[in-house]
């Protein structure tokens, strides 16, 4: 089974009802239970660096070390761009919030760069021949 499968159904949970995750986790009168957007944005996070790991290891495997560099690149472009604004409006929440926003631009990008590749043919007949 896979790690992510096994994941998945607490993921889900943690999402809907983060209050009572909170709450058990910390007790019923602890101050972290009133967190339930950080924990959201986290789990967001989280669901967000499965598809990141896959298209960056598909640009590596596919011989594309360059484009993995760039779709990195851009990540960190992002977070420098709207990294500071997000801590300043929103601490740790906004921290949690920048990552979020830094991972979904690498997925984006990633996304599109394998979406290129797909569409640039070889013909075949180059390929039978070795060429």
């Amino acid at each position: 089974m896979r790690f992510e499968a096994f994941l998945a159904p607490w993921l889900i949970l943690l999402l809907v009802i983060p209050h009572h995750a909170l709450a058990w986790f910390y007790g019923p009168a602890s101050i972290y239970n009133a967190q339930t957007t950080a924990l959201r944005i986290g789990v967001a996070v989280y669901l967000v660096t499965v598809p990141l790991t896959v298209f960056g290891a598909a640009l590596a495997g596919s011989g594309r070390s360059k484009d993995s560099a760039r779709m990195q690149g851009m990540g960190a472009l992002v977070s420098l761009v709207f990294a500071p604004l997000l801590i300043w409006l929103g601490n740790t929440t906004g921290a949690m919030m920048a990552e979020a926003v830094s991972r979904g631009a690498r997925v984006v990008f990633s996304a599109r760069m394998l979406g290129r590749a797909a569409t640039l043919t070889v013909p075949t007949a180059k390929v039978e021949a070795g060429l």
